[in-house]
């Protein structure tokens, strides 16, 4: 298989998307089952005819185990096919984690069978403290974990920190500088996040938490912290939407409206140069926008089958409509 075969497979998929006008009629569709038909418009499976509620899960399970499986059949770069999957590993290790400390077992949907390790490796290991099966990086984060008494945001923190650094192995094997931009972005989000998440009372703590290799620094962090936002948007003109999602998450304790802004941005990465036949972005560029879609499709189903109002889905997916 050829990288031009691989991405004319993709630009094919890629036009098959979800749309935006596609997601309103979702929303508006009068039963569940009337939203589930507007999936199968997009190329999902066709069982979504005999679609019943109590499998609502299932369907977005089995779509998530389609794409993953396209991509890994059309990736050609194994370093890319590795970066891909240990976020999937990384998941199931934060779950695993804070399982073991707080004593409340996850559901089992809500771990990913998609990763290079197991989930029953990660769930056992971790709950045995034995970590010889994982990375170097995510070996030592749990060892530091373990000498402390974290909190779940501690146990996200050491994580996705030690992610990035087997993200960035793959990275400089892969050599391409806009995948690497997309997952400096990402750095820059996922502190973002970390900041709303502990809010102002303890903001002091938050250099502690910062995760490096994004764009922004510690001076870029520490001038949102103590200065109002407007102070410091001139020097972070590409982060302007965001900021602003910043604020008014900050201000109606939504933090949906951020978590909506910022996948919206980082698609845009994604997205630069995704036109190049030659190179990798086409089919990096419609697995992120791929997952994303999903995401916004578990909303809307689950929404809906839990009863939420048409009102209520679209405050949830604020910035995305």
């Amino acid at each position: 298989m050829s990288i031009l075969y691989s991405n004319a497979v993709i630009s094919v998929r890629s036009s098959r998307l979800l749309s935006t006008d596609q997601m309103r009629r979702m929303i508006a569709a009068a039963t569940l089952i009337e939203s589930t038909k507007v999936l199968f418009e997009c190329g999902y499976d066709e069982n979504l005819l005999t679609y019943q509620p109590e499998n609502t899960n299932a369907i977005i399970e089995k779509e998530y185990t389609r794409t993953i499986g396209e991509f890994t059949e059309l990736c050609l770069n194994p370093n890319l096919l590795q970066l891909v999957l240990c976020r999937f590993d990384y998941h199931n290790a934060i779950l695993a984690y804070n399982a073991r400390i707080t004593d409340n077992t996850p559901s089992t949907t809500a771990f990913y069978p998609f990763g290079s390790i197991e989930i029953n490796t990660v769930t056992k290991s971790i709950q045995s403290k034995n970590y010889d099966d994982f990375t170097r990086h995510m070996k030592e984060a749990l060892e530091i974990l373990d000498n402390l008494s974290p909190t779940p945001l501690d146990v996200e923190v050491e994580l996705v920190r030690a992610m990035y650094f087997d993200m960035f192995r793959h990275l400089e094997k892969i050599n391409n500088r806009y995948i690497t931009n997309y997952f400096r972005s990402e750095i820059d989000i996922q502190n973002m996040r970390t900041l709303i998440k502990i809010g102002k009372n303890t903001l002091q703590s938050f250099n502690k938490l910062i995760i490096g290799g994004g764009h922004l620094d510690e001076s870029h962090f520490n001038a949102i912290i103590s200065k109002d936002y407007h102070d410091i948007k001139s020097s972070l003109v590409q982060y302007d939407e965001v900021i602003n999602a910043i604020i008014k998450s900050t201000e109606e304790k939504n933090p949906t409206i951020f978590e909506n802004v910022a996948n919206r941005f980082l698609i845009a990465q994604a997205k630069q140069n995704s036109e190049d036949s030659f190179s990798l972005n086409m089919l990096f560029s419609w697995l992120i926008e791929k997952l994303e879609e999903l995401r916004i499709v578990k909303v809307i189903l689950m929404g809906k089958k839990i009863g939420k109002s048409k009102e209520d889905l679209r405050n949830q997916l604020e910035g995305v409509l």
